[in-house]
């Protein structure tokens, strides 16, 4: 399963043209457009999508690794983006 050497590829050294080059740009801050997150996050509130049956399911307040805060803030960023999740 090895290449002879007569099949080794070499490398060729030469510039990209420049209608081939990628450029990476981001149009505006990723950052800038995610919900905000408060520090006090609120009890879990039920939405359309993320039912108590769901928060259930996924077990975030059973969890004995998280802080109680730690909780509530997981609850509040998938409350937040719940439409995500459907």
């Amino acid at each position: 399963a090895y290449k002879k050497v007569a099949n080794k590829v070499k490398p060729v050294t030469t510039t990209i043209p420049a209608h081939a080059r990628i450029i990476c740009h981001f149009p505006e801050d990723p950052l800038l457009s995610l919900p905000s997150l408060s520090p006090q996050p609120p009890e879990f509130q039920p939405g359309t999508c993320l039912t108590k049956e769901c928060m259930q399911d996924l077990k975030i307040f059973e969890n004995k690794f998280l802080w109680p805060e730690e909780c509530k803030l997981a609850a509040q960023v998938l409350s937040n983006n719940e439409l995500a999740l459907a």
